[in-house]
């Protein structure tokens, strides 16, 4: 034992400048992440009084929001988020990228335009797709097909597509970073084996199926599994967009937690819903790397 805290020591010594400049990144990061995190935890045991713990109430809370019809509303249209990320916001930056990748001339060009949309604030890039598709004659989308003889179309306030229409304005506002990636990963393909194809008298899908699509694969497996995530975490949109409306149809997990935190001032309630939120996100995401391995082992 005294020789494992020697050891432990001597690194510590041997590593000190390397901690000083880590050190700066675990307090924020616990400070901001950890801390949140358990203290939510935490109240989602406890009736609160705004942020003050009043009494502990074991799984009462739990038992609360998971007889809500409010929660499952929220937790299937989250999914039904997911299945519309996964339809329209997936594979849009592969082939982007993979078009992107074969182009010769005004590459910088296309690339710079695939990423603008990135690096437009997000209040305003929601706001704006808001003032497009606002219903009713005025909205610059309904007076643009008014000119054919069209509409006019609820756009985002129709039940049936705000989900859609919401993950494709995130889809416009995101996948420039995600094109960039697989580009960067398609960078690192070996020239030769191209080549190879063409002297073969292989045309450009032969050179996609059997040597760009497995090598980007590792990539977009992670990708997949990334974007879930990022999909179970969507407020901002349906916030500025429809504020979780018309009849709650755009209402994510994340959106109900806010309101429930903000708006009815139900801190144990909110940190019920996030509670849930995490386990159900780590539970897909043991599940995902568990198949995963096993179909790479």
């Amino acid at each position: 034992m005294k020789d494992l805290k020697k050891g432990a020591l001597i690194s510590f010594k041997q590593n000190f400048t390397s901690w000083l400049f880590i050190i700066p990144s675990i307090i924020l990061f616990s400070f901001f992440i950890w801390h949140p995190l358990l203290s939510g935890i935490r109240y989602s045991f406890f009736k609160m009084n705004g942020f003050k713990m009043i009494e502990f109430v074991g799984f009462d809370n739990y038992i609360n929001v998971l007889s809500s019809s409010d929660f499952y509303n929220a937790l299937n249209n989250t999914f039904s988020y997911a299945f519309w990320s996964i339809i329209i916001g997936y594979f849009a930056p592969i082939i982007i990228a993979i078009f992107l990748n074969e182009l010769v001339h005004f590459k910088g060009v296309f690339r710079l335009g695939v990423y603008f949309p990135n690096i437009v604030p997000g209040l305003a890039a929601y706001l704006m797709w808001k003032m497009l598709m606002a219903p009713g004659e005025g909205g610059v989308f309904n007076t643009i097909i008014g000119w054919f003889g069209l509409g006019p179309f609820m756009w985002i306030q129709d039940p049936r597509y705000s989900i859609p229409l919401i993950i494709m304005t995130m889809t416009w506002k995101a996948f420039g970073g995600a094109v960039l990636i697989y580009m960067a990963s398609l960078q690192s393909v070996d020239q030769n084996l191209y080549e190879a194809v063409a002297i073969d008298g292989g045309g450009i899908w032969t050179k996609i199926r059997h040597i760009t699509i497995p090598k980007i694969m590792p990539l977009a497996k992670m990708m997949l599994i990334l974007q879930f995530i990022n999909v179970f975490k969507v407020m901002q949109e349906p916030l500025i967009m429809t504020d979780g409306g018309p009849l709650n149809s755009s209402m994510s997990l994340l959106l109900l937690t806010y309101k429930y935190a903000f708006k009815y001032n139900k801190i144990d309630m909110a940190a019920t819903v996030g509670s849930l939120v995490g386990i159900l996100l780590f539970v897909i995401s043991f599940i995902y790397m568990k198949v995963t391995k096993n179909k790479e082992a």
